[in-house]
């Protein structure tokens, strides 16, 4: 792609990626290496200067980029690992003061996960000390409707034990007691997802309904999520651009004609917006949200309209707003499958073009760039790769599309027709995910993952640049 050239963007967003997960600050002290790239920086800005050839001035201005990046990668990464602050020793933490991050989560032993920010501990003393940082806590079940009902960014007082036997450090509480209400906005935003949650909860699809709406998991049948993941397509339940996409697209038929393009795009970049704040922010969706309002911009004329572009600088702002997420799993593969798809599906696409339909063609060619970017993370974190979800998400997610949009229809207008199209669609995807769950996946070794991956993108680049030559010599005059 030319704008990989061109683009400083681009270049700061490799870098960012090279700074966040590169290892550096396991290496060097991170200070000398945030000066040492100051210095080569200002050496590099320099020579422009010095120099009036062309080839150097985009060399140094791509290669600042690159450094820059670097250093909010970094910066972005040891921000993303404090450590906790407790003030006293874990063993004698008794209690937690402090404000709930997110909305409380259904876990699968009975309880709910959360995240506490914490202001104090209470020690065995009963002595309160000052800490910082968040924790993980396990809420028991008796507690979790009454956060749920209090909401996101309430203040609350935790007693329990802090363990840390298991992978990751968390606080078990045996008691929640509510310090302080959530603000009015937040409360407001709790009152509208209650509403939405009690409006689908006496229904056999309601699970999925608000999975897909809400990304509101804990009613959802765990075979059902079972299912959709061994079939390839757990990624259509985790809110990301192929949900914001459909939104945008009502949005845009309805307010289009109206309003004209430049009103209407600003008026669904706000409801965007606000569908984001009232889902919660999710690490994909967040992608999608950012690339959506940034898009915006370059509809009006902002910025140019170039899809990578408009990716990398979505990156780096979500790298910078929240760090922590560049940890999260959901943040590598929304992006990688993002990335596979504008690398990776004109060269699919060239390839199978006149062989397949191009109906087919073009979202088969998406699905498989997507599997090929995400492969290596996902054989690293699961242990098997499901490459029979290329061709069963080619029919499970425009079902579930139409399942999606007919839920909104329901929440909107609750009358018994749209329930009995709802009950019959979940029924087809309840089916059609258990008969492709049972494709077996495929282990691969991780080092032999490593190399194939790179390979193929190569591979599948030179082919693809040979056929385009090839057609372009073969042109009749």
């Amino acid at each position: 792609m030319d704008i990989v050239k061109r683009s400083p963007v681009v270049w700061a967003a490799c870098g960012t990626v090279f700074g966040y997960y590169g290892g550096f600050w396991n290496i060097w002290n991170i200070w000398f290496f945030v000066a040492a790239g100051v210095v080569f920086l200002c050496f590099v800005r320099a020579a422009v200067y010095l120099t009036k050839e062309r080839f150097w001035r985009s060399f140094a201005r791509l290669l600042s980029a690159l450094l820059v990046g670097a250093v909010i990668g970094i910066y972005a990464h040891v921000n993303a690992q404090k450590p906790l602050q407790f003030g006293v020793e874990t063993q004698r933490i008794k209690g937690i003061l402090g404000i709930v991050r997110d909305d409380p989560r259904f876990f699968g032993s009975g309880g709910g996960i959360g995240r506490i920010a914490m202001h104090k501990v209470l020690s065995n003393g009963g002595v309160y000390t000052s800490a910082r940082g968040t924790v993980t806590v396990f809420f028991p079940k008796e507690s979790l409707q009454r956060l749920r009902e209090f909401g996101r960014k309430a203040t609350v007082f935790v007693e329990g034990t802090y363990e840390t036997s298991r992978e990751a450090p968390v606080f078990s509480v045996r008691s929640v007691h509510i310090y302080r209400a959530a603000p009015p906005f937040e409360q407001w935003r709790t009152a509208i997802r209650s509403r939405i949650i009690n409006r689908f909860a006496h229904s056999a699809y309601g699970g999925l309904s608000l999975a897909l709406i809400l990304g509101f998991k804990d009613t959802l049948n765990p075979s059902l999520a079972r299912y959709y993941q061994d079939a390839g397509c757990s990624h259509v339940l985790a809110l990301s651009g192929m949900h914001v996409a459909i939104i945008a697209a009502v949005l845009a038929y309805i307010l289009k004609k109206p309003l004209g393009l430049n009103l209407s795009s600003l008026v669904c970049a706000l409801c965007i917006l606000g569908y984001t704040v009232l889902v919660g922010a999710q690490p994909s969706l967040v992608r999608a949200t950012s690339m959506y309002l940034i898009g915006t911009f370059a509809v009006l004329g902002a910025l140019p309209k170039k899809p990578l572009l408009i990716l990398s600088l979505s990156f780096i702002i979500q790298i910078i707003v929240q760090p922590e997420s560049g940890l999260s799993v959901a943040f590598m593969l929304s992006y990688l499958a993002i990335a596979g798809i504008l690398f990776l599906s004109p060269s699919i696409y060239a390839l199978i073009r006149g062989y397949i339909p191009d109906i087919a063609a073009q979202p088969l060619a998406a699905s498989l760039s997507a599997f090929i970017a995400t492969s290596a993370t996902v054989n690293a974190v699961f242990g098997i790769l499901r490459p029979f979800g290329i061709l069963s998400g080619l029919i499970i997610v425009p079902i579930t599309t139409v399942f999606m949009l007919l839920s909104f229809l329901f929440l909107a207008v609750p009358v018994a027709p749209v329930g009995y199209m709802l009950n019959g669609l979940y029924t087809v995807i309840s089916q059609l995910s258990f008969i492709s769950s049972h494709i077996p996946g495929i282990s691969v070794p991780e080092p032999l993952v490593r190399v194939l991956v790179p390979t193929v993108i190569l591979i599948l680049i030179s082919v693809e640049t040979w056929i385009t030559r090839q057609r372009t010599y073969c042109r009749p005059f």
